[in-house]
């Protein structure tokens, strides 16, 4: 969960430049050694990143399994582009997202036969609002979501966000 103070920053390189690089590493590995490549793909947020099913386009066309850490970014109306190119889907359920687009990505996935993995962390600011949009979700979606508290400055080492004992 990103803290206010790690959002933005400069503009990623042009996707471009990922293509780039994920070529050297396919023409290096697979080409050149006949080695498999297992693609991870996290962050920050990958969907910032104009273009970026291109990459996975290309990463999938060439490796073993394409793995995606995200919470959608600013691509929620492309996952068509973007699910055949994603063999294992890790993602995240925040108080801004439309439920029904998380089912949506998580029927196809099912549907597919394809791995997906989804939390929602519970802001400790709006903790019962957090818990009652999850709940919400569960029965829509017909499965139990892991809620996770969040620690300060998204770090676990500075420790947890101050929760009440009732939460």
């Amino acid at each position: 969960y990103c803290p206010t103070h790690s959002k933005g920053g400069a503009l990623p390189p042009d996707i471009n430049e990922y293509i780039r690089i994920a070529q050297l590493l396919i023409d290096s590995y697979k080409t050149n050694q006949g080695r498999g490549i297992d693609w991870i793909f996290n962050g920050g947020e990958p969907f910032d990143m104009d273009y970026m099913p291109s990459l996975l386009k290309l990463c999938k066309a060439h490796s073993e399994s394409v793995t995606l850490h995200t919470s959608g970014g600013r691509l929620w109306i492309d996952w068509w582009a973007v699910e055949p190119h994603v063999d294992n889907l890790i993602l995240t359920f925040h108080h801004w997202q439309n439920p029904a687009l998380i089912k949506y990505i998580i029927d196809t996935f099912k549907s597919k036969g394809k791995g997906f993995t989804l939390s929602a962390p519970i802001r400790n600011t709006h903790v019962q609002e957090d818990i009652d949009r999850v709940l919400a979700l569960e029965d829509l979606i017909g499965m139990l979501v892991p809620k996770t508290q969040l620690y300060f400055n998204a770090y676990p080492s500075a420790g947890m966000l101050k929760y009440d004992r009732d939460d």
